[in-house]
């Protein structure tokens, strides 16, 4: 009982400390709050607190990511999912202190009621180090192309990098992706094989690409 009090406790004192920067609270289960603020007008920042209760205590993952409003739409629509909306880019934020050379820390971790207070100040102190650049590299359709073609690597990530490419009106690069995913669909899991030719289906079906070959202007 204590733990979902302290679990309770971390979201209100870091929603307070986080809305009066610009962030509002969108989502809230028992494992993940998520923030949002506008970072241009076709671009969302995401900040979430992943929450894990253990015997001993909470666990936290802060995760920084953006959103591309459209891509998200679109990504979401054709691979078939439900809940919240796809995340462009993301990235742990204990990743980003590490690639920094601070590997002196391993997580962030409430073993009582009276850690809340400074557990959230040592967030929110790391997040004000290293959030601003994060969201400045990932602030434009462009910015964050470029780092999802250094992440791709399944059929989901490629997928993603599709509607990407399309959306920045870069079509014969969506549909050389296309066909990656094609091949991809042939030799993969079932189940995975099935959710990618929806979406390679649901894809062209939407940018009518038998007819178009660069694919018709997203607003």
């Amino acid at each position: 009982m204590w733990l979902r009090a302290v679990t309770d406790r971390v979201v209100a004192e870091f929603s307070a400390m986080v809305g009066r920067r610009g962030w509002r609270l969108d989502f809230r289960s028992s494992e993940l709050a998520l923030f949002v603020r506008e970072l241009q007008p076709d671009v969302d920042a995401e900040l979430s607190l992943s929450l894990a209760e253990r015997e001993w205590g909470l666990f936290i993952n802060p995760v920084l990511s953006v959103r591309h409003k459209v891509v998200s739409d679109l990504f979401s629509r054709f691979i078939g999912g439900s809940g919240l909306p796809a995340s462009t880019v993301g990235a742990d934020l204990i990743g980003l202190l590490w690639t920094d050379g601070r590997t002196d820390k391993l997580a962030w971790m409430v073993e009582g009621p009276d850690d809340v207070s400074a557990v959230v100040a040592d967030i929110w102190a790391d997040l004000e180090q290293y959030g601003s650049s994060f969201y400045e590299r990932h602030s434009s359709l462009p910015k964050m192309i470029g780092a999802m073609e250094s992440l791709a690597s399944d059929s989901v990530s490629w997928a993603h990098l599709a509607v990407a490419y399309m959306v920045a009106g870069q079509g014969e690069r969506a549909l050389s992706v296309l066909e990656r995913l094609e091949d991809m669909a042939e030799t993969g899991p079932p189940l995975m094989a099935e959710q990618t030719r929806r979406f390679v289906n649901s894809f062209r079906a939407y940018f009518d690409i038998a007819n178009t070959a660069h694919g018709p202007d997203v607003e």
